[in-house]
């Protein structure tokens, strides 16, 4: 169960529906050049009105396209490929460590 909110139920902004508690309103993110962080702001808008969530699907759909363009960077690029490849030679140990483990303990 979602919490209630501190100051009692709100109005959506969009549909005018009884919001009661924080899993009900609409959280959005951003950088705060006053607090010199990122905020996390709940707004009175019902996240499941199709109106409010058609703007957090743009929202959304911005920050996927950012974050596609940030992994064509090189180092992007390298860093998951040197991931990849510990991973890799992670699972090929463990496969020999498996095979000898056979050939010692035969069925």
């Amino acid at each position: 169960m979602s919490k209630e909110l501190k100051y009692g139920a709100v109005n959506c902004g969009a549909t005018g529906k009884e919001l009661k508690t924080y899993g009900e309103l609409t959280a959005v993110n951003w950088y705060s050049k006053k607090q010199g962080k990122v905020v996390t702001k709940f707004l009175n808008l019902d996240n499941q009105a199709p109106e409010v969530k058609a703007q957090t699907d743009i929202i959304s759909n911005a920050i996927s396209a950012l974050f596609d363009m940030h992994a064509e960077s090189p180092q992007v690029k390298a860093y998951r490929a040197s991931i990849a490849e510990d991973i890799s030679e992670d699972n090929a140990v463990e496969k020999a460590n498996q095979e000898v483990l056979e050939m010692s303990n035969p069925s």
